[in-house]
């Protein structure tokens, strides 16, 4: 499914949209624009939504949380080694 979500580590550039990610954290409406990048600079392409909660008002830095659905490039696995090793190992020895 290629679907993450964590904390959200800001760069200052993000204070051009944080309200809007407060004011709608409750219903979220996308933002066409929105680019997510790997600490490299490359952006992950995803086939879903993305969306920034942010309850930072009340619950200070941590308190920021991106969700990605549909990631697709780079692949998830790529991104993400150890989420996909770990669904594997649910399955092991259940055939």
């Amino acid at each position: 499914m290629g679907v993450a979500g964590g904390r959200f580590l800001p760069t200052p550039a993000y204070s051009s949209i944080q309200p809007y990610c407060i004011e709608h954290r409750d219903s979220w409406v996308p933002i066409p624009e929105l680019t997510v990048r790997v600490a490299g600079g490359l952006p992950i392409e995803c086939s879903g939504p993305m969306q920034i909660i942010d309850f930072s008002p009340e619950l200070g830095e941590a308190g920021i949380e991106i969700h990605l659905c549909g990631v697709t490039n780079p692949p998830y696995a790529e991104l993400f080694p150890h989420h996909v090793e770990a669904y594997k190992r649910q399955f092991e020895g259940k055939a």
